[in-house]
């Protein structure tokens, strides 16, 4: 173009090729970039669709197995348009406590719907039928959200919008097929990579007797090198994830803060070029819930005064949902020695070690069967 520019010299007539020229590209490259993104948006749009409806004949296939009758199908689509309006925060006094309320009362719409679907499946069973419920609650939300921005895009034929759209979809796309494919593991009830905090502490119980001791967690006591160690994990093998932060705060409290370490254990997504199944220490709460669970855990900490550990094995969301991997799977030895490594050196002889094991316990035993 300046080229252009230079042979007529820098005088009106240049300038007025030059806006006819420009003109005349966007006249001939911006219709077809716009066609070009929407076809991209609208095939990609295809997927989520399939998805979904795919997502929900499982579930209603599932369902009718469990005795669910034709007329009660219908709670399937309320599951999937169910949402829960965070609490306000503008004055953030008492907010945790007004969001774990949240949480709670629609735990238990979720606990009623899927009673309904599912009338004849035992707890164990229900439980997984509930993650499968909330898989396809999720592909809902993603598929409405996607559809927005394709009519959003259409509608306008903004090309930063189609732009941005090309840009967006691909990663809402890897999000969708990692909870699609988790159906694999619900349906069989087989364990994800986001049970290997519960399967860490599994293998601490060993053949240890377990109870309950909060809503959906189970503790077992074993001995460690002259240690008491306090293990607790969401009850199996149904897909649960428990109330963790409620249960370390019932028993610290009851031993009145006599714990001398609490070690959390739990998956966390892992970045670009990390190694799946790599494992890394630090300080604080490793857990991934909403805020109050969390809370509870740092609040009794800071109370007593008790060392509060972290250890995450790395992974990304696919394996977090899918059934879980030989590299993670080959961790637990690894994250087994290196708690007991923790309980050595921070724990004397006859003190007390409280270790958790954070995640969906599906598929991992050491439970009790629940109502």
């Amino acid at each position: 173009m300046e080229l252009l520019l230079a042979q007529f010299g820098n005088d009106e007539t240049a300038w007025l090729i030059y806006i006819i020229l420009f003109v005349l590209f966007y006249l001939t490259w911006l219709p077809g970039q716009v066609i070009m993104y929407l076809f991209k948006a609208k095939r990609q749009l295809e997927d989520f669709e399939y998805m979904l409806i795919s997502g929900r004949r499982i579930v209603a296939e599932v369902a009718k197995e469990y005795g669910c009758g034709d007329e009660e199908l219908k709670y399937i689509d309320r599951a999937m348009d169910f949402f829960t309006i965070e609490p306000v925060s503008i004055d953030p006094s008492g907010i945790l406590r007004r969001l774990e309320h949240l949480i709670n009362v629609s735990r238990r719409s979720l606990n009623r719907i899927s009673r309904i679907l599912a009338p004849n499946a035992g707890s164990e069973e229900r439980a997984n039928f509930e993650n499968m419920l909330v898989t396809v609650m999720v592909l809902n939300i993603i598929y409405k959200y996607a559809r927005h921005l394709y009519m959003i895009g259409k509608k306008t034929r903004n090309i930063h919008i189609l732009a941005q759209l090309d840009i967006i979809l691909p990663q809402l796309k890897e999000i969708a097929k990692a909870y699609y494919n988790s159906f694999y593991a619900t349906v069989r009830g087989v364990p994800v990579g986001d049970g290997i905090g519960p399967m860490v502490a599994a293998h601490l119980m060993g053949n240890a007797e377990t109870k309950l001791v909060s809503e959906d967690i189970v503790m077992a006591e074993v001995n460690m090198d002259n240690r008491r160690v306090l293990v607790i994990k969401a009850a199996g093998p149904g897909g649960r994830i428990g109330k963790p932060g409620d249960a370390v705060r019932r028993i610290v409290e009851e031993l009145r803060g006599g714990i001398d370490l609490i070690v959390t254990i739990d998956a966390a997504l892992k970045l670009e070029g990390e190694k799946s199944g790599s494992i890394a220490e630090g300080i604080g709460a490793a857990i991934g819930d909403p805020g109050p669970e969390k809370f509870k855990i740092e609040d009794v900490a800071t109370k007593y005064d008790i060392p509060l550990h972290a250890i995450v094995i790395k992974e990304d969301i696919k394996e977090a949902l899918a059934p879980i991997t030989k590299e993670i799977v080959d961790a637990v030895e690894t994250v087994v020695e290196r708690v007991r490594e923790l309980i050595r050196e921070l724990v004397p002889e006859n003190g007390t070690a409280l270790v958790v094991g954070i995640g969906n316990t599906m598929g991992i035993g050491n439970g009790v069967e629940l109502g």
